[in-house]
């Protein structure tokens, strides 16, 4: 579905745009033909750049205004659940877990709060964490920046924690490299975040923005691809420092923008470019029907609508909602019709799928392999 979208965006084979203002949105003004069953709604004022994270059930609002709150959409309610900012959140995926990092001292707290607000569980850990993924109900990875400063640049070390909500996280270290001093007045942000993660939908795999500063040339973001047990990586491609972003599509297939001017759609493992797409990719999320790329919103193939400049755009778990960032306001467009999504494997067939994806990044089985072997488990 993806490949036909952006092939067809690419073939201009779109239609034309009618103007107008989403109901409910206040001054928001948005383009295209846009069809849903709802109209959007306002939903809180937040911190300018702060995090939001919507419960699987569309139900609770977890976003960052002076501190973290948590808003109950069915009565209206506004709780504070700290009264330090958070710098990332992330729902769980029965929503029994609502996961919040916070800047503590020259380090990181991780709490764990249910869903009346109650804090379940908490571990600090060093530097400042920038992104957050669960792996199950369960089980969750945080990806964390280290940094010290020397005179003759500063040390970034990039780390991945395992945690499941209770005794020490499990650290992995992703990557360290010296900051030129240049670079950090350049681009100060570098030393406190940047660090991307996002995790496949078998849970097993991860892409991460591993940063390099070459002595003799500009800085620049490698994508990598990471198998979580067995550590074996692969480069998926290099991007800019002025935004780019990668996810997973779905298990076998990778988007990424270069943060510049143009998004890919790619194999991974073929190194094979399926589409491309004349945006640069600053953010990106899919769902089982649609794609969001940068501040438009596309449908069955269709561009359905532009929201005004450096909006982002997010999907709540099972597709059928949108989050708009805009500014210092998040609003939810709900009542999108969603296609269901693939049943989950049998669990037996889920571990050799497993199995399989890991001799494939120890180079143990080719891609074509891979594939000829997951057919027949598929086909059991």
């Amino acid at each position: 579905m993806l490949e036909r979208l952006i092939s067809r965006y690419n073939g201009r084979l779109f239609t034309g745009l009618l103007l107008f203002a989403l109901t409910g949105c206040g001054h928001l003004q948005v383009s295209g033909s846009l069809a849903v069953t709802a109209a959007p709604t306002r939903l809180a004022a937040i911190d300018r750049g702060a995090p939001v994270a919507l419960d699987p059930a569309k139900r609770l609002l977890a976003f960052g205004r002076n501190g973290l709150r948590l808003l109950d959409r069915t009565t209206g309610s506004e709780t504070l659940l700290s009264d330090a900012a958070p710098t990332a959140l992330a729902w769980n995926p029965t929503g029994s877990r609502l996961a919040a990092a916070f800047g503590h001292g020259g380090s990181s707290r991780m709490i764990l709060y249910g869903p009346d607000g109650t804090e379940a569980s908490k571990t600090d850990v060093p530097g400042s964490v920038c992104a957050i993924s669960w792996i199950t109900g369960d089980d969750l990875l945080f990806a964390a920046l280290e940094t010290k400063p020397f005179s003759f640049g500063t040390d970034r070390r990039e780390m991945l924690y395992r945690w499941n909500g209770s005794g020490t996280p499990i650290a992995t270290l992703l990557g360290t490299t010296n900051v030129k001093p240049l670079t950090r007045s350049l681009f100060p942000w570098i030393v406190s975040s940047g660090l991307q993660l996002a995790v496949s939908p078998l849970g097993d795999e991860i892409l991460y923005a591993r940063f390099f500063d070459p002595p003799a040339f500009q800085p620049y973001f490698r994508i990598i691809l990471r198998n979580l047990a067995t550590g074996q990586e692969r480069e998926i491609a290099s991007i800019s420092l002025d935004g780019g972003r990668a996810i997973f599509v779905d298990a076998e297939t990778v988007l990424y923008g270069n943060g510049v001017e143009a998004t890919y759609l790619v194999d991974p493992w073929e190194s094979r470019e399926i589409a491309s797409f004349p945006l640069p990719g600053r953010t990106l999320a899919v769902s089982v029907r649609r794609i969001a790329l940068d501040d438009r919103l596309f449908e069955n193939n269709v561009e359905i609508a532009v929201f005004p400049g450096g909006s982002i755009l997010g999907f709540a778990a099972d597709g059928s909602g949108a989050l708009i960032l805009h500014k210092d306001t998040v609003y939810l467009l709900d009542g999108l019709a969603e296609q269901p999504r693939a049943p989950q494997l049998k669990p037996d067939s889920r571990q050799k799928l497993l199995q399989l994806r890991q001799w494939r990044s120890e180079g143990l089985i080719t891609p074509g392999e891979y594939r000829e072997m997951k057919e027949r488990i598929l086909t059991q």
